[in-house]
């Protein structure tokens, strides 16, 4: 019985709150960032640790093309309203490696969508903070005319 409540102990220490877990998990940090492949849905849920309110999840979508590149980036669900949606790009030579530019914002409810216009290959990185609930997270990426 020791054994079996220091292991309990030891995954909440580590953040882990059960099996309701998020399975893109662990994907607090811009290294652990989860891949979105343009035109695919990610299901996700946040599971805020035991010290803190909220959950941090981030994602990544990179960008092939040459010329600039058209992104819609879509968060649907039950708390969307709550939860925090930002985009940043990843830059070789920034200051701090990832510029935040003002994108284009549209809600509705239960919707949020962020578009934005990127001019080469790059590295998006799509960072999600909320308290709680399931949500889907999408992107599309087309060539900007």
């Amino acid at each position: 019985m020791t054994a079996l409540l220091a292991l309990l102990l030891g995954l909440q220490a580590a953040g882990c709150s059960g099996p309701a877990d998020d399975a893109n998990e662990p994907n607090d940090r811009v290294e652990e960032a989860t891949v979105l492949i343009a035109g695919a849905e990610v299901e996700g849920a946040f599971s805020p640790p035991r010290d803190s309110r909220n959950d941090t999840d981030i994602f990544r979508l990179d960008i092939d093309g040459e010329g600039p590149t058209a992104v819609v980036v879509t968060l649907s669900g039950g708390q969307t309203q709550e939860t925090m949606l930002q985009m940043g790009i990843i830059t070789p030579d920034g200051p701090e490696r990832i510029m935040w530019p003002v994108w284009q914002r549209e809600e509705t409810t239960g919707t949020q969508v962020l578009r934005g216009t990127v001019g080469g290959p790059s590295t998006l990185i799509v960072v999600l903070q909320g308290t709680k609930g399931i949500y889907t997270l999408s992107a599309l990426a087309t060539v900007a005319e």
